[in-house]
């Protein structure tokens, strides 16, 4: 599923991979974005399920088997920004960077809880000018249609 700037492969478990299935994007954002912690812990689940990642001293001058036991590792790290821009987009925040200001990996070799904050700062904070009131209910989406908006359709520099 080509999601906001990332094709989306892992299949997120219960409501998220149904509407993924459907392909259902305004739908996945918003159960997404509104249960960080429940998919958040499948992922980090399924990345500690994987084992640690390849090393790539193994596979000198064989690249392509190199990615291929990288691959759904990857796919869980991309699943994980997902999850992030969703959240995000759900808390009303503009601040996209705030996705990658946080380490997808922790020292330990864990998925990290972005709402935990970076290791040496503060968690990213909801736009203080969002309110319910905005949305026509719970589970209604952003006033700006997250499909068509510039700023997310606009690639995130990751070198940062």
């Amino acid at each position: 599923m080509e999601f906001q700037g990332l094709t989306l492969r892992h299949r997120f478990p219960g409501a998220a991979g149904r509407l993924q299935d459907a392909d259902e994007k305004l739908g996945l954002i918003r159960e997404l974005g509104d249960n960080y912690a429940t998919y958040h812990d499948a992922l980090r689940q399924a990345w500690a399920d994987g084992g640690k990642r390849p090393d790539p001293a193994d596979y000198e001058g064989r690249f392509a088997e190199f990615q291929a036991a990288n691959q759904a590792q990857n796919e869980i790290l991309e699943a994980e920004r997902a999850l992030r821009l969703c959240t995000l987009l759900r808390q009303g925040s503009k601040k996209y960077d705030d996705i990658f200001a946080v380490p997808v990996v922790d020292g330990d070799e864990g998925l990290f809880d972005f709402r935990k904050g970076a290791p040496d700062g503060p968690a990213p904070a909801p736009d203080p000018t969002w309110s319910p009131a905005d949305h026509s209910g719970p589970s209604a989406p952003p006033q700006a249609t997250p499909a068509t908006s510039r700023e997310i359709a606009t690639p995130v520099d990751q070198t940062r």
